[in-house]
């Protein structure tokens, strides 16, 4: 291997990254003892696109309480360009405080931060100065973006998570789960329940109706993922997109009268997809979608087009947690009968109470099933959403990281 400067200059650069990380490290108890004994402690959220924060609530509880003074840091969009202009002008009708971020600029000096939460993992994502490692004068903390379900090294131990505090978790059993492959086994996992989940289990009263449609029709959504073909990391590919897309386009067609869909694709499939079809091609296929009479197109927060659905057929992985505590029918659909191989046990018990399909003739029975009010698995599905959704010690999610970040009640000890 020739060894060049550029090599050189990489490989000092890591090394001294790696450096600052360890140092940060001891650094730690320290600086979550000093931010423990402060009357307000600062917490910055790093958000970027909307349809992926799910900590909007936890955002929401840490305003009202007397501890905590969040504000919401927008750094400029690098993956889906314009996506930050889109959560500057959500924070603003929200009255929420929030800051555009200088992409010069380290974060704790716009923001004088505590503790940042990072809406993703994903350092690419985020401007140089931006990245946890140039950020390491505040306390990181995560919580992922989705429930907990893939048991994947290359997945559970993205740089970052080497020097959070608590990494938030759902349910002890996907705790439990992803333990043995995680960097330091699970040392800095607290299992508390995640904020989204307190919103999924609230009524659906409390969130206000996104469906255009009243006219009694069944309520289906379509939320196809962007891991399509062969151009994802292999353990994460569950798009069937390319196999199924054009079958679901075609039932929604046929059953307009009884059927009302809302495509809801990942933010990502419109990209994604240009690497196998051209954009031409791309785009005719989601002005289709808009164009019909019984479809509309979404592709922002959608937890009112959750709560007010009657079933959603999708491939999505997060979607196999999120869309069963509605306590809905639901199907996935099936790349191949290894596709939740890495899936931690509650992921792939949540998986064993969708109904499956591949075919054209499955996806139309389910449409069938949803018409005619049958659903076999309720009883199965019930049982999950009890068991495994619900947060610990009988209080929200949001209450039991605020107890953890303050070490108060059950996580006095933390």
């Amino acid at each position: 291997m020739k060894w060049t400067k550029q090599r050189i200059k990489a490989g000092l650069q890591w090394r001294y990254d790696l450096l600052r990380e360890h140092v940060y490290r001891l650094r730690l108890p320290l600086l979550t003892w000093v931010m423990r004994r402060k009357n307000v402690v600062n917490v910055t959220f790093l958000v970027n696109d909307l349809p992926t924060w799910k900590t909007e609530n936890l955002f929401t509880a840490m305003l009202a309480h007397k501890r905590f003074n969040p504000i919401v840091a927008i750094p400029v969009a690098i993956e889906r360009p314009g996506s930050h202009l889109e959560v500057e002008e959500y924070c603003k009708s929200k009255g929420y405080p929030c800051v555009i971020l200088d992409s010069e600029k380290r974060i704790k000096t716009q923001t004088q931060a505590d503790i940042v939460f990072y809406l993703k993992p994903y350092q690419t994502e985020y401007h140089p100065r931006h990245r946890y490692v140039e950020n390491l004068d505040m306390i990181h903390m995560y919580v992922f973006y989705s429930f907990h379900g893939i048991l994947d090294p290359a997945v559970l131990n993205k740089p970052m998570y080497r020097i959070l505090l608590y990494d938030f978790y759902d349910n002890e059993l996907s705790a439990e789960d992803a333990k043995t492959d995680s960097w330091n086994h699970g040392k800095n996992f607290c299992v508390t329940g995640l904020p989204f989940a307190d919103q999924l289990l609230e009524a659906k009263e409390l969130s206000p109706d996104q469906w255009r449609d009243n006219s009694g029709r069944k309520r289906i959504i379509y939320a196809p993922h962007h891991t399509i073909g062969d151009i994802h990391m292999k353990g994460c590919d569950y798009g069937t997109f390319l196999e199924t897309g054009n079958i679901v386009l075609e039932l929604a067609k046929k059953y307009k009268d009884k059927v009302y869909f809302a495509f809801k694709p990942h933010p990502l499939l419109w990209q994604r997809l240009t690497w196998v079809w051209d954009e031409a091609r791309v785009a005719a296929y989601f002005k289709e979608w808009e164009g019909l009479e019984n479809a509309q197109y979404e592709n922002g927060p959608y937890m009112g087009l959750f709560k007010h659905s009657d079933a959603m057929i999708h491939d999505c992985s997060s979607f196999i947690a999120e869309y069963i505590a509605m306590d809905k029918p639901v199907m996935f659909l099936l790349k191949d009968e290894h596709v939740i191989d890495n899936l931690n046990r509650a992921f792939k018990y949540a998986q064993k109470v969708h109904y499956h399909g591949k075919t054209y003739d499955e996806i139309e029975h389910f449409i069938q099933m949803v018409i005619n009010k049958e659903d076999p698995m309720a009883d199965e599905r019930h049982e999950f959403v009890q068991k495994y959704m619900c947060p610990p010690h009988g209080k929200t999610a949001c209450t039991n990281i605020m107890n953890a970040i303050l070490a108060q009640e059950e996580y006095a000890n933390q």
